[in-house]
């Protein structure tokens, strides 16, 4: 069976919406005006992205790129990916266009039961009109474009790609797109009538969020290959997690990992704790002077949970930052 991690999804998703190749725009009719002309008018889509993404998944993330652009430190971490940023799927200039335009990402990946692959839907809202991006990226030849009941829509592989709006875009994977077309179509159920997700939103400080849960789903074991070996088992014993964070003068972290048993959780916590010792320890991360950031990241147990924070100044990530160039360099010696 074909799987793909949620964390695999999410950064895959936002190599999607659009390359910056010149070309006239066309007329383009949204998914959801062909839609309403026959069900009638329903609330601004635009308002609540969370109404566009199936319920019934594990995982979602919801990204607050607008507010990371004020962030003193996005330059710096614009430049890093600007220089290093290497994809076969897409060009760098498209990675660059989705940072420098969408406002939000929502996306939400998993499968509804344990014999079927996972699925992701990714949804953005930007300051970019949607019919141009489509435009722009038929104009690549890299996808075909196909007239459908429901609007034109841009296909690659198993990937489906329409503007739902004038501001909204959609990346879908094949097995959930009728779940899509069903909620603009305000049929099926959202993530704001799925009890795990419903109080699912954007943090009032300009963070952002993700959150896992594992429902009444059997997990893809594919899902865990990224992990190393020894995490894998707390990984299949995790409930859920969420993760919330914050880019403006400094990162900030906090979340905290739902496991089955309290047991499990100070288990957890004593493997995590015995790793950042054995790192804080090695002589190369003292040659590379990133040593006392192994201490800034704090975990504790509260019955079957563990809970983490992290705070990074500006000084530690421009520390970090200054890392990728040797990094890379060594990356391509070996």
């Amino acid at each position: 069976m074909k799987s793909i991690s949620v964390s695999r999804t999410v950064a895959i998703l936002l190599l999607f919406p659009l390359c910056l190749a010149s070309c006239a725009p066309k007329q383009t009719e949204y998914v959801s005006q062909r839609i309403l002309k026959i069900l009638g008018s329903r609330p601004p889509i635009d308002e609540d992205l969370a109404t566009l993404a199936p319920a019934g998944l594990q995982g979602a993330a919801w990204i607050n790129l607008d507010s990371m652009r004020h962030s003193p430190l996005w330059p710096t971490l614009e430049s890093v990916l600007e220089t290093h940023y290497a994809s076969d799927l897409f060009p760098r200039e498209t990675v660059l266009y989705i940072l420098r335009h969408a406002d939000e990402i929502l996306a939400v990946s998993g499968h509804r039961n344990e014999h079927e692959a996972d699925g992701f839907v990714t949804l953005m809202k930007g300051s970019w009109d949607t019919a141009e991006v489509l435009n722009r990226l038929t104009a690549t030849g890299e996808f075909k474009s196909t007239a459908s009941e429901t609007g034109n829509m841009l296909a690659r592989s198993n990937i489906r790609i329409f503007a739902v709006t004038a501001k909204t875009l959609a990346v879908v994977s094949d097995n959930l797109l009728d779940k899509v077309i069903e909620l603009i179509a305000q049929n099926g159920r959202s993530l704001r009538e799925d009890n795990h997700f419903d109080q699912l939103k954007l943090p009032d400080n300009g963070g952002s969020i993700a959150r896992y849960v594992r429902g009444n789903s059997s997990l893809n074991t594919q899902s865990f290959s990224a992990l190393p070996l020894v995490y894998r088992k707390f990984a299949k014993n995790a409930e859920g997690a969420d993760i919330a964070f914050r880019i403006s003068h400094a990162i900030a972290v906090k979340g905290n990992i739902t496991m089955s048993s309290e047991k499990q959780a100070s288990q957890l916590k004593k493997s995590v704790d015995r790793e950042l010792k054995t790192l804080s320890s090695n002589v190369l991360i003292a040659m590379l002077g990133v040593k006392s950031l192994f201490n800034k990241l704090k975990l504790s147990t509260q019955a079957n949970r563990v809970k983490l924070s992290m705070g990074l100044t500006q000084k530690d990530v421009n520390k970090l930052l200054q890392l990728v160039d040797p990094l890379m360099q060594l990356k391509e010696m070996l």
